[in-house]
């Protein structure tokens, strides 16, 4: 019976697979989720297995241990999630559709029973993601296709390791399972903010925690050589959207508002020049200018970021302990939308260990 009942909602469940209720999209979410979760092979098997690649069998081990330091070390759930891979043979296991009006950050968004309303909509198909975004773009709306590399069932399945995220750096693989672990601790419904952003903080203190019991020089070298890099750009794309939400928040016409966000990305474009040349030509983010620079790109950008430092100084306030930081975050779910986000913003305004 449970079995039934996961089926049932799994398309409501799918964080990166949101969609607004249509029997087809119900279709191929679920198809899509059952078809990975069909080419799941238990990892100590995998392990067992002589025929089994080596870098594929050190991978695998590796995600092993990050289980084992995310349930000891971070008090995620101890359960079957990541103790099973599965190969599906392509680059994402989702493409996400990410929508907003041409002239407002105000994200289109799609609604379930379950997972509520949320600011995309994903498809395990990307042709399916590309004729549905280009739907969007036909009524006028700035669009944006991502790949999803993983995604989490919040628990109602047990999540696999994907070739789509096995084989980055130790670090990063971390991250990746530590993020998606903690969805299992705290969702909530109708807030992608709050959900992703509690996600990024825990996958962003398990990452240092982790390298810093499990990693080496090199390792390190290189994680903070990424970070620097992403926080840099991250400064870049956060003066770029608070110029964005000027030029729609004035009483003005459409077309002086379109023309002000045509200067505001031009300053983006020039203000990336600069910070590539003085990283040496590293062309890490030039994807992100080249492809559906639009106001799509900066509503993702603050559905993962926007409440993260927020979340930081909670973090600090519990003296980096992460059970009682859990605690808090879950009392805090429990609050009217209004006063979670008043809570939050309040946080910045305060000694973090008040």
């Amino acid at each position: 019976m449970k079995r039934i009942v996961r089926l049932l909602v799994i398309g409501g469940l799918l964080l990166a697979a949101a969609g607004c209720g249509e029997p087809g999209y119900y279709v191929q979410s679920i198809s899509g989720h059952l078809a990975v979760m069909s080419q799941r092979r238990p990892i100590s098997k995998l392990l067992a297995d002589p025929q089994t690649a080596p870098d594929l069998r050190q991978r695998l081990e590796t995600v092993l241990e990050i289980r084992r330091f995310s349930t000891v070390d971070l008090s995620l759930p101890d359960n079957d999630s990541f103790s099973t891979y599965a190969d599906i043979g392509r680059d994402a296991v989702v493409w996400s559709v990410i929508a907003a009006p041409v002239d407002s950050l105000t994200p289109v968004t799609w609604c379930f029973p379950f997972a509520g309303c949320v600011p995309y909509r994903g498809y395990f198909h990307q042709d399916a993601a590309d004729v549905y975004a280009n739907r969007l773009r036909g009524d006028g709306f700035d669009v944006h296709v991502a790949e999803v590399p993983a995604y989490s069932t919040l628990g109602w399945f047990s999540d696999p390791v994907l070739s789509t995220f096995v084989n980055q750096p130790d670090w990063a693989l971390a991250e990746v399972i530590i993020h998606e672990l903690a969805h299992q601790v705290v969702y909530v419904k109708d807030d992608a903010d709050f959900n992703e952003a509690f996600a990024q903080t825990v996958m962003e203190e398990g990452g240092r925690r982790w390298l810093a019991t499990h990693g080496n020089d090199e390792q390190r070298i290189q994680a903070d050589g990424v970070r620097s890099r992403q926080e840099r750009f991250l400064q870049l794309v956060r003066r770029t959207r608070a110029a964005l939400l000027n030029c729609y928040g004035c009483e003005t016409t459409r077309s002086a508002k379109l023309a002000c966000k045509g200067l505001a990305l031009d300053a983006l474009r020039q203000n990336y020049a600069e910070l590539k040349r003085e990283w040496g030509g590293y062309a890490g983010y030039d994807g992100w200018l080249e492809h559906d620079l639009n106001n799509a790109r900066f509503v993702s950008e603050a559905t993962y970021y926007r409440l993260l430092p927020a979340f930081s100084v909670l973090l600090q306030q519990h003296n980096g302990d992460m059970k009682q930081f859990f605690l808090a975050v879950q009392a805090l779910s429990e609050r009217p939308a209004s006063d979670r986000e008043a809570f939050l913003a309040g946080l910045l305004t305060k000694d973090p260990h008040q």
